[in-house]
């Protein structure tokens, strides 16, 4: 089961849940923006920030796909 960070008017997003969907892969969808999907990014931030990549402006770079069981970016 993965964990996908999303926001809801992100394209990219939106295919790829789309895509996972079509594959039958299980996923659960975060959303980015609520004060939940914040709270998990900043506990993902503790863990695994080198890993998380950005933009040149510092933005969070989505959609953002966590492996549930593993944490892995």
């Amino acid at each position: 089961m993965y964990e996908v960070y999303v926001f809801p008017t992100c394209e990219k997003c939106h295919r790829l849940t789309d895509e996972m969907e079509k594959r039958g892969i299980g996923y659960e969808e975060i959303n980015a923006g609520s004060v939940e999907g914040r709270g998990k990014i900043r506990e993902l931030f503790k863990n695994y920030g080198k890993q998380i990549k950005k933009d040149e402006n510092g933005w969070l770079i989505l959609p953002l796909v966590f492996d549930s069981c593993e944490k892995k970016v």
